[in-house]
């Protein structure tokens, strides 16, 4: 795959070459076949049927919208995941190896493998230099997750400014409407946000929080956040464009 953010689309040839780039040490692949394995490994048959993804159904009661939302959803989502993938090969080992060699490449400073770990422990000018010059949706996401958790002095000032103590939110009430501030952007920057996302079924299936059909934006303003929240995150991204242009960054466009 050349994209992170498409790795959900995956087919089975796909699936193929992406191991074998990454057994070769290519950092995408190897990123993108963890990733997979996520989300896959509860629709796999090597998991067994015990803890496959279906039971999540039968949290809801038969008849109900619920139910039949799930039961599209599991649909969707094992449509993408019950292929023989090489699950044999991911079970031996393999993963753990690719997790470990992109730790050793993200303190080696590769960006992909920074990325994968959402910049952790790297400071703020370190983020605010990775949203400077990338133009890829995923990594300007990634980014902005790092960003949101207020390292340095630039979002600090954002968090005062948007999120004041007098409005006495919660912590992980803030951490939600920012980190959806990120999927949003990324999706005005061109990411894959159409139609049933692999987390929107997630959602559906194992919360019964269901909007199937819905493409991310309207999901995360109808389903994801309150009116309030979403009125918040507006005025986030507001204000998060101009701290960012006081620093000669535009989300997308470099400086």
């Amino acid at each position: 795959m050349d994209r992170l953010d498409r790795v959900w689309h995956t087919s089975q040839l796909d699936f193929d070459l992406l191991l074998l780039r990454a057994q070769g040490g290519d950092t995408q692949a190897m990123a993108a076949v963890i990733a997979l394995a996520g989300r896959c490994g509860p629709f796999w048959p090597i998991r067994g049927d015990r803890y496959h993804a279906r039971h999540a159904v039968e949290q809801a009661a038969v008849g109900t919208a619920e139910r039949a939302a799930r039961e599209t959803a599991v649909e969707l989502l094992a449509s993408y995941c019950d292929v023989p993938y090489p699950q044999g090969e991911l079970s031996e080992g393999r993963i753990p190896k690719f997790s470990s060699a992109l730790r050793e490449r993200a303190e080696q400073g590769d960006l992909l493998a920074r990325a994968h770990h959402t910049f952790e422990e790297e400071s703020e000018a370190d983020v605010l230099a990775v949203l400077s010059a990338s133009h890829e949706p995923w990594l300007i996401e990634r980014a902005l997750q790092a960003f949101a958790e207020g390292r340095g002095e630039v979002a600090r000032q954002l968090d005062r400014e948007i999120f004041p103590p007098e409005l006495s939110l919660q912590r992980s009430e803030v951490e939600r409407i920012k980190w959806m501030a990120a999927r949003w952007r990324a999706c005005e920057l061109g990411a894959a946000c159409g139609p049933n996302q692999y987390h929107e079924l997630s959602q559906c299936l194992y919360l019964g929080n269901c909007g199937l059909g819905m493409d991310v934006r309207t999901y995360i303003q109808q389903r994801e956040l309150s009116g309030w929240q979403f009125e918040l995150m507006q005025k986030y991204l507001a204000a998060l464009d101009a701290r960012l242009a006081e620093q000669g960054i535009r989300l997308g466009g470099g400086r």
